[in-house]
């Protein structure tokens, strides 16, 4: 009895035994052991702080990652991503600089079933650093929409009007202003206070990525108040040299917005410039003329306030021409004949160069009236109409004899 116990434990263990063999030739087989690199894993950087300390700032895009070789079970192995590890750069106690920078990586933590192949304290990243720079830039709101209509407003109030950005020197130098909108469309007839949001904006109005603004929401105010069209006068003393001719004055805004309480509005007719002084001017040429605004009131245009404006002034030389002109016979009596000594008048003009040489002879009318004429011989005086914008410098005859006969 004794030995039959005995032979079946023998058997149980000499089963058992087999059974491991088994197991590691399956697994030797089915599971061997293999090497695999995991790439792209992500390094987490620690102390950043170091970096600022420096006046340094991390480049922005920067895709730091390392590759890792691990060794194990090819099961374990195939299994495993790259978020199952935990790589740290730690950039506290290193000479950083500006440009690319050496630093060491350590593995944190990694996969159980997996061995890193090769791993020490001398594996290095890539990371880039630029200098930190700070500066103050200008606000910018923009005001979307428009108010209810007989109301205008004017530039937004912003405080503060200057603001911080910093970051990497490369961005933060292509800050030119931070921008944030304003919309109008809700408002009421009483100034708009709201809180607005700003960005970094470069020259090609884009936003500027990767830059810190300090503070990134400010407070605006939006003054709202009655308004109305008045037309511009603009006004001149002076004149011209005497070859000269002031063919037209052109104000490039010949109307604007004002706007102001509604008992200052209504006594407002016009905005006039302060008086320009031909005498300075002696050919065609643009003036900046400021407006005479007067107390209380605002002038806007395309919702800018201005105080002045550009007018044109166009100057031409003065010139001289002649021309020969048939004469026009009025109020002929059928009773009786005339003898009319000249038919044709000489008329001498005086204008501006393009206005005179688009004249002809067709656009000036002399003429004789003969209605309270009796017989006789008269000196009858030649009425001269010249066209607009013309002076008559001379004509000849201006008086035409006229012997009139019973027929």
């Amino acid at each position: 009895m004794a030995n039959k116990e005995k032979q079946e434990i023998m058997l149980i263990i000499v089963s058992m035994f087999l059974a491991f063999i088994l197991w590691i030739y399956v697994m030797g087989e089915e599971n061997p052991l293999q090497t695999k690199v995991i790439r792209d894993i992500p390094v987490k950087l620690v102390n950043q702080e170091a970096i600022s300390q420096l006046n340094l700032a991390l480049v922005p895009e920067q895709n730091i990652t390392v590759d890792i070789t691990v060794k194990g079970r090819a099961l374990s192995v195939n299994n495993v991503t790259p978020n199952d590890f935990v790589v740290e750069a730690d950039l506290a106690g290193y000479p950083l600089r500006k440009g690319p920078n050496q630093v060491p990586f350590k593995i944190k933590s990694k996969p159980s079933t997996v061995d890193i192949v090769d791993n020490n304290e001398y594996n290095l990243i890539n990371v880039e650093l630029d200098t930190y720079l700070e500066k103050t830039v200008p606000v910018i709101v923009n005001v979307l929409g428009d108010v209810k209509e007989g109301y205008g407003y004017l530039k937004p109030e912003c405080r503060p009007t200057e603001v911080l950005v910093s970051g990497p020197e490369k961005y933060v130098n292509s800050v030119v202003s931070v921008v944030g909108q304003v919309n109008l469309d809700n408002a009421t007839t009483k100034d708009l206070n709201a809180v607005i949001p700003v960005k970094p904006q470069g020259r090609d109005g884009k936003t500027v990525p990767y830059v810190n603004v300090e503070p990134k929401n400010l407070n605006v105010n939006v003054p709202i108040k009655p308004s109305k069209t008045v037309p511009i006068s603009v006004k001149t003393t002076g004149r011209l040299p005497e070859a000269k001719i002031l063919k037209s004055i052109k104000p490039r805004i010949d109307s604007v917005t004002i706007i102001g309480d509604s008992n200052t509005l209504d006594k407002v007719k016009e905005i006039t410039t302060v008086p320009f002084d031909l005498s300075k001017i002696n050919s065609t040429s643009t003036r900046e003329l400021f407006l005479n605004i007067p107390s209380g009131v605002w002038v806007v245009s395309d919702s800018q306030d201005i105080k002045s404006i550009n007018v044109d002034f166009i100057v031409e030389n003065r010139i001289q021409k002649n021309f020969t002109v048939p004469l026009n016979i009025m109020n002929r009596q059928d009773a009786y004949n005339y003898d009319v000594q000249s038919t044709n008048v000489n008329i001498t003009l005086s204008g501006a160069e393009s206005l005179i040489n688009s004249i002809e002879s067709k656009n000036i009318s002399a003429s004789i009236d003969l209605a309270v004429l009796a017989e006789g011989t008269h000196q009858v005086p030649v009425k001269v109409v010249n066209p607009d914008g013309t002076d008559v410098v001379d004509y000849s005859p201006q008086k035409i004899e006229v012997t009139i006969t019973k027929k």
